[in-house]
């Protein structure tokens, strides 16, 4: 009887951890001494007028918000360019829609400049292409 006990407490040990740590978001770097590189994010709905304007979100680490407003979709051509450094190391990019009923969550790299577009396409789907190059748009 004790044992099952021992059984059950190890059990809910466990959840207890993992509710508490194993499902923690990813911190963004915190090194002082790393060196910060620019990141340039640009912005886009191309939705087809399914949700217009769509609220977008974008949180770089733990609440860290980089971006809260209202794009048109516009012509589809329309980008809104949003500057920042980053410190070397991991971040987490997470991306959410209150109006688009869409999401993204992707940790990426910073060790150099990067180019980031992100794009929200209508019927709940986020795009997001990661570049170590100047991105050109027609």
């Amino acid at each position: 009887m004790f044992v099952k006990f021992l059984e059950r407490l190890r059990w809910i040990y466990f959840i207890i951890l993992l509710l508490l740590f194993g499902c923690s978001p990813l911190e963004t770097a915190q090194d002082d001494s790393a060196k910060e590189y620019p990141v340039t994010i640009y912005i886009s709905s191309q939705n087809g007028g399914y949700v217009n304007p769509v609220n977008i979100v974008v949180e770089i680490g733990y609440k860290n918000k980089i971006v809260d407003q209202n794009f048109d979709c516009g012509d589809g051509h329309n980008y809104s360019t949003f500057k920042l450094n980053l410190k070397e190391g991991q971040h987490q990019i997470t991306v959410t829609s209150s109006n688009g009923n869409a999401g993204l969550d992707v940790v990426f790299t910073v060790d150099k400049p990067l180019w980031l577009s992100l794009s929200y396409w209508g019927k709940n789907h986020f795009q997001l292409y990661i570049s170590e190059r100047p991105l050109v748009f027609i």
